[in-house]
């Protein structure tokens, strides 16, 4: 366990005395726990609603201690591997969009400066007006308006044009 970085072998530590103390209260012994033991206890974190990323590291941190069976790593142990398939699948991960925001507080800042009045408008302000106008009127899925970028190296500006 000198291999992994402080942070890992803290919370490796952590989850492997709820593990023990889990397989202990069973007369189990932890180091030596049979396969489906060990994905019983992980049934009863999944039932607990716990996420599947929690298990994976769960079962992570039982695999760096366990020197049972003939398996060394209980991440490549083929039950192990169909069970945290079937958490992903149970408990998928929930993705947060990246930032919340109204279309009509965009909109309504189109209007003032650095975007209008457009005569004196800088060119790039003009182009990302008109990007992303361009992009909201055509747009048929979210995912084509997240695929549009306005950051180095997606966005370049050039004395007569932009590439996108």
């Amino acid at each position: 366990m000198s291999s992994h970085k402080a942070s890992t072998r803290k919370l490796y530590s952590s989850k492997w005395k709820r593990f023990s103390l889990w397989a202990q209260n069973r007369n189990i012994d932890p180091f030596s726990a049979p396969i489906h033991s060990i994905l019983k206890f992980l049934a009863e974190l999944l039932q607990q609603s716990s996420a599947a990323a929690t298990i994976r590291v769960q079962l992570a941190a039982i695999s760096n201690f366990h020197i049972g069976d003939s398996i060394s790593n209980l991440m490549i142990h083929r039950l192990c591997r169909t069970f945290l398939k079937g958490a992903s699948l149970l408990r998928p991960p929930f993705k947060k969009p990246l930032f919340p925001w109204e279309l009509n507080f965009v909109l309504s800042h189109l209007t003032l400066k650095p975007f209008e009045p457009s005569s004196s408008s800088d060119l790039k302000f003009l182009s990302w007006k008109t990007i992303f106008l361009v992009a909201i009127t055509s747009a048929r899925r979210v995912s084509e308006l997240q695929a549009l970028a306005i950051k180095l190296p997606y966005l370049i500006f050039h004395k007569d044009r932009v590439s996108l």
